[in-house]
C-alpha cells in the first residue's frame, strides 16, 4: 500500500510538471507569434532602423511617423466613375458628405480623359440649402477619391489619387474654405500622408527603391490658423546586404523647403559602415554612438 501511494505522488508530480511545460510551451509559442506578427506589421522603414540601431548597440531610437501616426482609411475610396462592363466597382454620380453636421453634396457634371489619360472631373458642389456653391474641376489618375479632414479644421476635405510607374501613390488635395465655401486644390501633390491632429501636422513619405539601396524621405507640415507651413523635412538613405539587412546608413535634414529644393544648407550625417564600426575600439564606438544620438534627437523634434 505504501509503494502504491508513493507511486500515485511521483504520477502526480510528473502530471503537474508536464502542464507546467505545455503551459511554458503555449505562453512560448504565442510570445513567438505576437513578436512575428508586431515585427511583421511594421514598415520597412521602421524594420530597417531597428536593425542598424541593434548593431549599433547602446543608441536612442529614432520613432519614425510610421510607428505613431496613420492615413485614412484605404479602403474608404469612393469611385465616381462610368463602369465598364466587366467592371466590379461601384460608380456613382452623387457623392454625399457632412460639413460640421451639415449635408453636402458632390454631383458629377462632366467627366472626360486628358493626353495622358487622366480623369478629368467637374462636379457640382451643392451646400445644405440646396445651393450650387462651386463648380469643382479634379484630376485623378482614377476616377475616384477620398473624403478626409487632411487639415483639421473640422471640415472635409477631398484627396484625388495618382499613381507612378513604381506604385507610388500621390494626392492632390482639395481643401474646404468654408469662407470662400468652396474647395481649393494644393499647388502640390503629397506622398503617402501620414497625420497627426493632435500637432495639426501632416507627414508626407517618400520611397524610392533601387537594387540593395533604399531611400526614405519624410516632410512634415503644419497648419497654423488655418495655413499650411513646412517644418522640416530629412531623408534616410540605407544600404542592404544580401539578406536583406542594413550595412550602411545616412541622414540628411533641410530646414526649409528652399534648402531642400537648391540641396543648400542641408546638414548631413554619414554613419560608419557596420563592417568598419566591428573594427573601431571601445572609445571609439562610444564616440559614434554619442554622434549619433544627437542625430537622433534633432529628428525627435519632427
Amino acid at each position: 500500500m505504501e509503494s502504491f501511494g508513493k507511486g500515485t505522488q511521483e504520477n502526480n508530480k510528473s502530471g503537474i510538471t508536464m502542464k507546467k511545460a505545455f503551459l511554458i510551451l503555449i505562453l512560448t509559442t504565442l510570445t513567438s507569434v505576437f513578436f512575428a506578427q508586431e515585427q511583421q506589421e511594421k514598415s520597412e522603414t521602421e524594420r530597417l532602423m531597428l536593425q542598424w540601431e541593434q548593431k549599433y548597440g547602446d543608441v536612442k531610437h529614432l520613432e519614425l511617423p510610421d510607428s505613431f501616426l496613420q492615413s485614412f482609411d484605404l479602403n474608404d475610396i469612393i469611385y465616381f466613375g462610368k463602369p465598364s462592363v466587366w467592371s466590379k466597382i461601384e460608380y456613382t454620380d452623387k457623392i454625399e458628405f457632412m460639413q460640421k453636421g451639415k449635408p453636402f453634396k458632390l454631383i458629377k457634371e462632366a467627366m472626360g480623359t486628358n493626353v495622358f489619360y487622366q480623369y478629368k472631373t467637374t462636379f457640382r458642389v451643392i451646400d445644405h440649402e440646396g445651393q450650387v456653391v462651386q463648380l469643382l474641376d479634379v484630376e485623378s489618375d482614377e476616377p475616384a477619391m477620398y473624403i478626409y479632414d487632411c487639415d483639421f479644421d473640422g471640415y472635409q476635405d477631398l484627396l484625388l489619387p495618382y499613381e507612378d510607374d513604381d506604385g507610388n501613390r500621390s494626392y492632390t488635395v482639395y481643401y474646404w474654405s468654408n469662407v470662400q465655401k468652396k474647395f481649393k486644390a494644393d499647388s502640390r501633390r503629397i506622398n503617402s500622408p501620414q497625420f497627426d491632429p493632435k500637432h495639426k501636422k501632416i507627414v508626407e513619405k517618400e520611397t524610392y527603391a533601387k537594387g540593395s539601396f533604399r531611400t526614405y524621405i519624410y516632410t512634415i507640415y503644419e497648419f497654423r490658423f488655418g495655413i499650411k507651413r513646412f517644418a522640416g523635412s530629412y531623408k534616410l538613405n540605407f544600404v542592404l546586404n544580401n539578406n536583406q539587412e542594413p550595412e550602411d546608413f545616412s541622414f540628411v535634414f533641410w530646414e526649409s523647403e528652399e534648402a531642400k529644393r537648391t540641396k543648400l544648407g542641408e546638414y548631413m550625417y554619414e554613419a560608419p559602415s557596420i563592417g568598419a564600426f566591428t573594427t573601431f575600439s571601445e572609445d571609439e564606438k562610444k564616440t559614434v554612438r554619442k554622434e549619433y544620438n544627437k542625430m537622433i534627437k534633432m529628428l525627435a523634434l519632427f
